[in-house]
């Protein structure tokens, strides 16, 4: 008897319905990738005659999926979205059926519920995500010392700015609530040392370098500059002390302690293996990986706003 998919409804039942969207997105672009794969293989034809072009069209449609995918995996694991959650609506969507979405079962939109502000919410949850990324991005990018320009950085600064305006603005207008604020927003320490080790701890340099330059383009800032003037939000509305999102120096200094202490966690582990591996065997010549440099006394932790 063949494998059923697992039910889309029953994958997420106590997550707000901003993760339960993460899901569905996952669910969907796994289902997107085998229909590339199975259906839109290129049927050659005598004019291709010894060019491959149709077959690299193919296999680059597959491997931008894959990224995509990656990058919802890696923000789903980042938000604690439970792993086994996230694995199974992956394999659902591998079966190449695509989220239920009938009115009568939809797992995402509850009956009566104000999809206009669920859709805004969203939009808050997908703009923390970003500016949290972008805050292990930028802390890890200083402690590693790697290049860039002084324009880029500007305009990492910018967009990190322009991102945090909508965020304020957005969550004043609709009025998000404490439990919505804590979910969005309230990354305790656990959940930075998570979130550092789920993205950052993982990326070679030139990984770590490629997303820093994607979060240091300039679209980012007119984007969100145009939707807050579309939107004609009221930026006054947020007053209330603690209702606001954090800054982004207070993110970027969430980040640089976090990613330090794994840092310091790593290098102990690698210092008790070393003392294991001397005692079992005594020829073995160990040479500890250097730890994370921490900032300079006195230094900020990311770039100003």
């Amino acid at each position: 008897m063949a494998e059923q998919p697992p039910d889309s409804n029953a994958l997420s039942s106590s997550l707000p319905s901003w993760k339960v969207r993460l899901l569905e997105r996952i669910h969907d672009i796994s289902a997107a990738h085998v229909r590339v794969l199975d259906q839109a293989y290129p049927r050659y034809e005598l004019d291709d005659g010894q060019g491959d072009v149709p077959v690299l069209i193919w296999r680059a449609q597959l491997r931008t999926l894959e990224v995509e995918r990656e990058d919802l995996v890696e923000q789903a694991l980042g938000v604690g979205v439970p792993t086994d959650v996230i694995y199974r609506a992956s394999e659902a969507g591998a079966h190449g059926v695509g989220w239920e979405r009938d009115a009568s079962s939809s797992a995402t939109n509850a009956p009566g519920e104000d999809l206009a502000r669920k859709y805004l919410v969203e939009r808050i949850a997908n703009d923390i995500w970003r500016l949290e990324h972008m805050a292990v991005l930028s802390a890890d990018h200083l402690l590693r010392e790697l290049d860039s320009t002084e324009s880029d950085a500007r305009q990492f600064d910018r967009n990190m700015h322009a991102l945090w305006n909508r965020v304020n603005d957005t969550a004043g207008a609709i009025g998000v609530r404490d439990e919505e604020r804590t979910e969005l927003w309230g990354r305790d320490e656990a959940g930075w040392l998570r979130l550092a080790a789920v993205t950052v701890r993982g990326y070679l340099d030139s990984d770590l370098q490629e997303r820093w330059r994607a979060y240091a383009w300039a679209g980012i800032e007119h984007a969100a500059a145009r939707s807050r003037e579309f939107a004609n939000l009221d930026p006054t509305v947020v007053a209330e002390r603690g209702a606001a999102p954090p800054i982004p120096q207070a993110l970027i200094g969430c980040a640089t302690r976090a990613i330090t202490e794994l840092a310091g966690q790593q290098h102990d582990s690698n210092l008790s293996a070393a003392a294991e591996g001397t005692r079992e065997a005594p020829v073995t010549v160990w040479e500890p990986a250097p730890a994370i440099r921490p900032p300079e006394p006195g230094a900020g932790a990311g770039h100003d706003l």
